[in-house]
């Protein structure tokens, strides 16, 4: 990651370049096309890497933002980053564990047949990074800003203003375009499972957001209820008594309404 803020991408190994997430960035993506083009001009793959490399190199030079997406990385490790990078600022995207425990048990990640040891290891590390996040002065909440999915998902313009705002960033009309289209538009993201499933486009983001509790066996959810209580008391979840109130879309799964876009070092 440091060597990825300083753009030295020619310090990474070859397989840095081979994930497919660089096509997901519109400078990124610019190494694809250098690649295929070197490629088909018959340069040796290693040749063709460097030779791209340094051109992604000038355009991350060239940038004013560098946007760094990364999962499951522990909040320590960026704390540290922030010395070095005084500009650095960390949004962490927080979901409801229910919901993303079911989500990787349909990749493996979670086993079903250990899922209160799995449900009990992921709580513990969200719950620390929270922690952590509200005893580090170095990402004071002008550094470091937790984003609830559930409300980003129902109120996608207004929560992507918040955060632009929060990067000191512009919000421009084809932003607010793109959003709406990811948003509100048809999905076209392909009929594999697969391709559902990590789709990130939605026809209607807010009942999507909640779509995993029409579907969720109760038995999993209680188990993660038991395995999270910790967790919940600081983010203002609640459990769910019956499968009655799982499925009823109208009991919300919230204590409160979290007016600060999801910032808990102040609940």
């Amino acid at each position: 990651m440091n060597e990825i803020f300083q753009c030295n991408f020619e310090n990474l190994p070859l397989t840095f370049f081979s994930d497919g997430f660089l096509n997901k960035g519109k400078k990124a993506r610019e190494f694809r096309v250098c690649m295929n083009y070197k490629r088909t001009n018959n340069t040796n793959r290693i040749t063709a890497t460097k030779q791209c490399v340094l051109m992604m190199k000038r355009r991350c030079l060239a940038s004013k933002f560098i946007v760094l997406k990364t999962i499951r990385i522990p909040l320590r490790i960026l704390v540290s980053l922030s010395g070095m990078f005084q500009k650095l600022k960390i949004l962490h995207l927080l979901r409801d564990p229910r919901a993303t425990l079911k989500s990787q048990s349909r990749f493996g990640i979670v086993k079903t047949n250990h899922l209160e040891e799995n449900a009990t290891k992921f709580c513990n590390r969200v719950y620390e990074d929270i922690t952590l996040a509200r005893q580090s002065p170095s990402i004071g909440s002008n550094r470091y800003f937790p984003i609830s999915y559930e409300n980003l998902a129902k109120s996608p313009k207004e929560m992507s203003a918040r955060v632009y705002s929060f990067l000191d960033m512009d919000v421009t009309a084809n932003m607010t375009m793109h959003i709406e289209k990811m948003t509100m538009a048809d999905r076209t993201c392909g009929e594999s499972r697969i391709a559902k499933t990590m789709c990130t486009k939605s026809a209607n983001s807010s009942a999507d957001a909640e779509k995993w509790r029409q579907t969720i066996p109760y038995s999993f959810a209680a188990v993660v209820d038991s395995a999270c209580s910790m967790l919940y008391s600081i983010v203002g979840l609640r459990s769910v008594p019956d499968e009655e109130h799982l499925r009823n879309l109208s009991f919300s799964l919230r204590t409160k309404t979290i007016d600060d876009f999801g910032d808990f070092r102040y609940s």
